[in-house]
């Protein structure tokens, strides 16, 4: 799908032959380039859509010049396509992906990042290309099975006849380039055939244990959907790649729910964990016997049956209670459960959340 630089394009059919040569399997090409039509505007997708065959599943290259991206506000009238910025400009990919995925329910789709070279009239291109990535990159996030393609800034340069439109070179680049990030296990999948079962689990794996996470489930035959940053819950950890992943079904396979390769997950990295927290806490107690020395402070050592301080008290009296400030003052949250059972057993009692700016005055 797109503009004059895919409508008559030789790359397209460059990308249909690797296509076959990688897979072993017969593809059928539609191209859906209309020159000079805008996306957002006079690009007609869904009347195009409408006239093509049915498929189980699609693969869907988008490729617009950045002259023929406008933003999209009702996305009816283009007398009407006057919104302007991030909002609109990720409306009209997102109606585009819409129409794709209402004609076929189980498409792969990829959008070219456009880009242009500058001159007096178009200035600073660079960053226009920047700002079209960020909004596909935002629009993949929402949508799953929807992904950043080629980078024109990246492989553009130098192969264009017109500064906009491809020469020979850069229609043979444009290919490899399409080729490039389309990978045969994606391929395969989507060209699966009617009746396929297949399996999903969704899950956070701790990063610690990311690729070997993968490796494992890999080896089990489930391949990679889709994976996204996103905030998680576990204690000392903010963020984490949710992957989604999936396998063909199999007849007495053993199942699983990302429930429970998480359980797996979490417990392959609490050993890697404890062995940087050991790493933390040493480099803490480095720090604190450092601040003591610089100040002429000398090391105190409190018998463990005093009675419990006062909320809010900090005594730096024996390693315990001297590492509970490190790990909750300089290393928050991560320590917090191992250090404070340490500085109740030397018989410590510390308010949690007592840190003050500066605790070794006292």
């Amino acid at each position: 799908m797109g503009d004059s630089k895919t409508a008559g394009a030789t790359w397209p059919e460059e990308v249909k032959r690797t296509l076959e040569s990688t897979t072993g399997q017969q593809w059928d090409l539609i191209n859906m380039g209309d020159g000079g039509k805008k996306l957002g505007g006079s690009y007609d997708a869904a009347a195009i859509l409408e006239r093509l065959p049915d498929h189980d599943s699609v693969t869907v290259l988008i490729n617009f010049g950045v002259n023929n991206i406008i933003p999209c506000s009702t996305c009816t009238d283009p007398a009407e396509q006057v919104k302007p910025g991030v909002a609109g400009i990720e409306a009209s990919y997102l109606r585009l992906i819409d129409q794709v995925r209402k004609k076929y329910r189980r498409s792969i789709v990829y959008f070219m990042v456009p880009w242009r070279e500058s001159d007096v009239d178009h200035p600073n291109m660079d960053a226009v290309s920047s700002f079209f990535r960020e909004r596909i990159e935002h629009v993949a996030a929402m949508r799953p099975g929807v992904h950043v393609g080629p980078d024109e800034s990246v492989w553009l340069r130098g192969k264009t006849r017109d500064g906009v439109h491809y020469a020979e070179s850069g229609q043979v680049e444009c290919a490899q380039q399409w080729s490039g990030v389309l990978p045969p296990s994606v391929h395969v999948a989507a060209a699966a055939v009617p009746g396929d079962r297949w399996e999903y689990i969704t899950f956070a794996p701790p990063d610690v244990v990311y690729e070997e996470t993968l490796n494992r489930l890999g080896g089990e035959g489930w391949e990679l959907v889709t994976a996204r940053r996103v905030n998680t819950t576990l204690v000392g950890t903010h963020m984490a790649y949710e992957v989604t992943l999936r396998r063909r079904w199999r007849a007495g396979s053993r199942p699983t729910t990302g429930e429970a390769q998480l359980a797996i997950a979490r417990k392959a990295a609490e050993p890697k964990e404890l062995a940087a927290l050991d790493a933390t806490i040493a480099a803490g107690e480095k720090y604190v016997r450092d601040v003591e020395r610089a100040r002429g402070i000398e090391p105190r050592t409190t018998a463990s049956a005093v009675a419990p301080l006062e909320p809010g008290t900090i005594v730096y009296a024996d390693l315990g209670t001297r590492l509970y400030y490190v790990s909750r003052c300089i290393h928050p949250a991560k320590a917090e459960k191992m250090i404070l059972s340490d500085a109740v057993a030397n018989g410590f009692r510390l308010a949690p959340g007592s840190c003050t700016p500066d605790p070794f005055s006292r």
